[in-house]
């Protein structure tokens, strides 16, 4: 019932996922994240990679563990969520859509960055994470670096930086965020 509630577009378990195909992911790493504390602790996580590496798949997975600890979860595309809050803010019932997205314990925002936001859709996305800041989790896949969101978001201040191409995983200290970078695998010959 909770996995109808956070409308998953697949099921998903890390049991069916190919760490083969990743090899630079720990599976301990990724297993740990799927403990969910990061979760309890109000933090975000962000799966980056180029498209087919499996970053949905682990967001699913990661969303259905923190169901399984009893948090709340939803789970929704960025140009969805975008789409969402701009039609509340033309309706006048922003401040109800923001309360909606804000609400579950675990928010997962997928595809940041396969379509660039609208200026006045990136600013209603930054009041969503505003509001959310430290009190719920949320979990962002994006095909795109950190560095190059400013494009997709419409930022004119902020310069893309280039991606290391490597598969990683990084925590940041203050409300830690953690970062998981997936290559693309080398096709087999």
């Amino acid at each position: 019932m909770a996995g109808k509630i956070a409308h998953f577009p697949a099921v998903r378990d890390l049991d069916g996922f190919d760490f083969a195909a990743q090899p630079s992911l720990d599976p301990r790493q990724i297993r740990e994240l799927a403990t969910c504390r990061w979760v309890a602790h109000g933090e975000a996580l962000l799966l980056l990679g180029p498209p087919g590496v499996g970053k949905t798949h682990l967001a699913i997975a990661f969303g259905r563990a923190a169901i399984r600890e009893g948090y709340s979860v939803l789970f929704v595309t960025a140009p969805a969520l975008v789409a969402a809050l701009a039609k509340a803010h033309a309706e006048g019932r922003l401040e109800e859509r923001l309360g909606f997205f804000a609400k579950p314990k675990l928010l997962l925002v997928d595809e940041l960055g396969y379509l660039p936001f609208e200026t006045n859709a990136a600013h209603l996305f930054f009041q969503l994470v505003s509001r959310r800041y430290e009190r719920g989790s949320v979990l962002i896949t994006s095909n795109r670096s950190v560095g190059e969101w400013a494009v997709c978001l419409a930022i004119r201040w902020w310069p893309p930086r280039s991606s290391t191409g490597s598969c990683t995983i990084a925590r940041s200290s203050r409300s830690a965020a953690t970062a998981i970078a997936c290559a693309k695998s080398a096709a087999p010959a």
